[in-house]
């Protein structure tokens, strides 16, 4: 099934200001490496992210008190999954 295309062109027209630059990132969990992970090769990569100059860097995270909700329920969110994604808490 196909969908029919959205012509974008147009929907900033009457809107102030210069278009938002934005980068979306996508890697693995630093956390998740092997030991044998080592971080200086991230030196390229970091240096064209600090080349692009951002305005605005966001992570993906989940909050304390998400946390803590999570850890309340443990018959709806594992406590392995809470543990590992929540071990700041």
């Amino acid at each position: 099934m196909t969908q029919a295309q959205v012509d974008l062109s147009a929907l900033d027209t009457d809107m102030a200001g210069p278009r938002a630059q934005v980068l979306v990132l996508d890697s693995v969990l630093l956390s998740e490496m092997p030991e044998s992970f080592k971080p200086k090769i991230a030196g390229p990569v970091l240096a064209r992210l600090a080349a692009f100059k951002p305005d605005v860097i966001a992570i993906e995270a989940i909050s304390s008190e998400s946390c803590e909700l999570m850890a309340r329920h443990p018959s709806v969110y594992a406590p392995v999954e809470v543990s590992h994604y929540c071990s700041g808490t």
